[in-house]
């Protein structure tokens, strides 16, 4: 017997400072038994900001609400509405996406807990009670260990306009590729454009398009939501997006028809014998044995 764990379904801080009372009192009624607990798992819910200003991120989400209200043009495929419904003139339902804008996301959450007073321990805060009881805390960060690191690269393949006019950017990938089935990724690529394209600007306004996948299926777009890349997409660019280590394509990747999964790789620094070090890469599946050499 160690200690306590719990496991919310929010990333409230007031939520975590309560269940976080509540384990307290268990370890109070633990010592009175006799039993010497020790740790506090208080589990996951760290988060990750893909966006740089909340700004955006509710101006794409008021965007699509009005849209499902028929107030405005639609800005996603089909007017998904992901979660919501007009009722006779009322938005219902939820928006079922992750926030891509966070206030507080991994490290700054876990200070802004320490520092926050127990409930049950008024001028106590959560950091002093640890610390003066000798319980040590324990966390399971997930995503937020790889805020920042990793990008999906996919080639355009292709180019071409819908039924209905809307302009369709081909990419050599599927979107179990990214993320998962369900959710958006509400964070646009950039766009490298390939050879003297590079450094040309372009002499009319960039049209805004949908980003589909690989597979012969009209649910395969890559992103459902309408985007306006600062380059005009053509064949032989590369679709960079940003930011994807953490769960992008690890719960939904798949082979269909034939199609491979993505493949991963490892970029590091390695050491050269003058002391300095140069990037290097490897295949992912290699790079354990890398750490393990040393």
């Amino acid at each position: 017997f160690l200690g306590f764990s719990f496991h919310l379904d929010s990333v409230s801080l007031t939520d975590r400072l309560e269940a976080i009372n509540y384990c307290v009192a268990l370890f109070e009624e633990a010592l009175d038994q006799g039993l010497s607990p020790s740790v506090l798992d208080i589990g996951g819910g760290f988060r990750i900001s893909y966006l740089e200003r909340r700004e955006d991120w509710d101006a794409y989400t008021l965007a699509i609400k009005e849209a499902a209200l028929g107030r405005r043009e639609a800005v996603t495929w089909q007017n998904a509405s992901f979660g919501l419904h007009a009722d006779k003139g009322i938005l219902k339902g939820h928006l079922n996406s992750y926030e891509f804008y966070e206030e507080r996301p991994g490290a700054r959450f876990l200070d802004d807990l320490l520092k926050a007073e127990l409930p049950s321990y008024e001028g106590t805060t959560l950091g002093e009670f640890l610390s003066a009881n000798m319980i040590s805390l324990w966390l399971e960060p997930g995503r937020s260990l790889l805020d920042g690191a990793g990008i999906t690269l996919a080639k355009v393949i292709g180019t071409k306009e819908s039924s209905t006019g809307k302009s369709l950017v081909l990419l050599d990938m599927k979107r179990s590729d990214l993320a998962f089935l369900d959710q958006e990724f509400f964070s646009d690529p950039v766009i490298l454009q390939k050879g003297k394209r590079r450094h040309k600007k372009a002499a009319i306004p960039i049209e805004p398009v949908y980003f589909a996948g690989n597979l012969c299926l009209e649910s395969d777009l890559v992103l459902r939501h309408l985007t306006w890349p600062e380059q005009s997409p053509a064949v032989g660019d590369l679709a960079v997006f940003i930011n994807t280590a953490a769960y992008a394509m690890d719960f939904s990747a798949t082979n269909s028809i034939m199609q491979p999964k993505a493949r991963k790789v490892a970029v590091f620094r390695s050491k050269e014998k003058a002391g300095s070090s140069k990037l290097s890469w490897t295949l992912d599946e290699s790079f354990p044995g890398l750490i393990q050499e040393g």
